[in-house]
């Protein structure tokens, strides 16, 4: 696979679980070292909506109000990690953080640079549905010539 320098790399994760400030001090760690730009997490379990700085990164959290838990072990929660330089490219859009949307969807804007040096407006959601108890007919579409 060729590497481009003017790429960013976006990765996606369902943790099914990132309750603990260690776990999330580990992903951090991971980002910086593998040079992600940002990550979407699904499932984190966490509650609230919230914001961590860790070394150089920033989370955005969004989960259900924690008298909304049912489950001891969590349930639910969606975030998005920026890597220092995502961090920049958000602020440069005036640094909103949409997570009034539901405990199962967050989304931020950034600006990025494509390779001429022009802006580029990324919307960047992480959402989840879970599809455990839901039919297995449903959302199928058969396509006939």
């Amino acid at each position: 696979m060729r590497k481009n320098k003017d790429c960013v790399c976006i990765i996606t994760q369902n943790t099914r679980g990132l309750k603990s400030d260690d776990k999330l001090q580990e992903l951090c760690a991971t980002v910086i070292n593998r040079k992600f730009f940002a990550v979407c997490i699904q499932e984190t379990w966490r509650t609230g909506v919230s914001t961590f700085e860790l070394e150089n990164c920033v989370i955005f959290n969004s989960g259900l109000d924690p008298n909304q838990v049912k489950s001891r072990r969590g349930e639910q929660g969606v975030a998005i990690l920026l890597s220092k330089n995502a961090v920049t490219s958000w602020r440069s859009t005036g640094s909103i953080v949409h997570s009034d949307l539901g405990a199962r969807i967050i989304a931020v804007r950034l600006i990025v640079k494509d390779s001429n040096s022009n802006n580029v407006g990324l919307f960047l959601i992480s959402a989840y549905a879970p599809i455990g108890n839901a039919d297995q007919n449903s959302g199928i579409v058969i396509l006939k010539n």
